[in-house]
């Protein structure tokens, strides 16, 4: 299943006022189910993110199937998955759902360790990073400080000071 950022917002928005998403630190979950590109049924819980990103899918089991499986959409540190104890693989959605769930909250709690919230312009202007550079985090983003003007590379949280190039002679 692949959705375009403004439809996967939109998913999060309706689905943040619907009763029937379980919702979970900064995501929900979403149930769809239809016919694949094959024709094929499926269902599956989609685990959306608040910046609208898809983070994890629970593929629920067909007919000759008695597992539910989880796949994640972001990269999981190797220790976390080890120090789980578990496979991927479920035999309810619930047990699956709180897998993902514990997971999800570990790999947050070790981002927020190890992640600055903001940055201190050399103005002593402090700029908090917001919901636009969690959802452009692969991205090279530019911020120009509104105190003073100075501008700033903005890529993973890592900020550097944009450099003027020198005119050659």
């Amino acid at each position: 299943m692949v959705l375009g950022p403004e439809e996967s917002r939109a998913l999060y928005s309706a689905a943040a006022n619907d009763r029937s998403s379980h919702s979970v630190m900064n995501h929900i979950w979403i149930h769809k189910s239809g016919r694949d590109s094959d024709g094929d049924k499926f269902e599956t819980e989609v685990c959306v993110h608040g910046s609208g990103r898809i983070v994890a899918r629970i593929v629920c089991p067909l007919a000759d199937e008695v597992h539910y499986a989880v796949y994640f959409y972001i990269s999981i540190p190797e220790r976390i998955l080890k120090t789980s104890g578990e496979d991927l693989r479920f035999i309810d959605v619930d047990s699956a759902k709180r897998f993902a769930d514990d997971i999800l909250r570990r790999c947050a709690e070790q981002e927020d360790k190890r992640l600055k919230k903001g940055f201190t312009c050399k103005c002593g202007q402090y700029e908090e990073f917001g919901l636009y550079v969690a959802a452009h985090w692969d991205e090279v983003l530019i911020f120009t400080c509104p105190s003073c003007q100075r501008q700033y590379k903005v890529l993973r949280g890592v900020v550097r000071p944009v450099r003027k190039r020198r005119n050659a002679k």
